[in-house]
């Protein structure tokens, strides 16, 4: 996992070459670690398209998405989609999504926020 980790900082360096943040990072792993500065020295590229994410719902638990990644028009913009990973996730999302009509826009009681839990290559 690493070394696919260090493909896709190196991608990342690709789509934001002036990124001195970015940069500075890869300065600081290839002075301190010599196993990402021999990662990179490969010159290895990974782009990660499918994911499957997890999320902690405050009402209706852990629910598992798959999310497919492109890039548009070439200029660092992300176009994602989250697809129900398994039928629980899915039965949830339609009963979410039936009730969604009831709820004010922008209202989101205090503590009870979605959050990611985890991810990991889809496959």
């Amino acid at each position: 996992m690493a070394r696919e980790s260090v493909g896709h900082l190196r991608a990342a360096t690709v789509r934001f070459p002036s990124d001195a943040r970015l940069n500075a990072l890869v300065g600081e792993l290839l002075v301190k670690s010599p196993e990402f500065a021999g990662w990179w020295a490969e010159h290895d590229v990974a782009v990660r398209s499918s994911l499957r994410k997890r999320f902690a719902h405050p009402d209706e638990g852990e629910l598992a998405f798959f999310n497919e990644s492109m890039e548009l028009l070439g200029d660092g913009l992300l176009f994602m989609v989250y697809v129900p990973a398994d039928e629980a996730t899915a039965e949830v999302c339609k009963r979410l999504a039936a009730g969604a009509g009831t709820l004010r826009t922008g209202h989101r009681p205090a503590g009870r926020t979605l959050r990611a839990v985890g991810s990991r290559p889809a496959g």
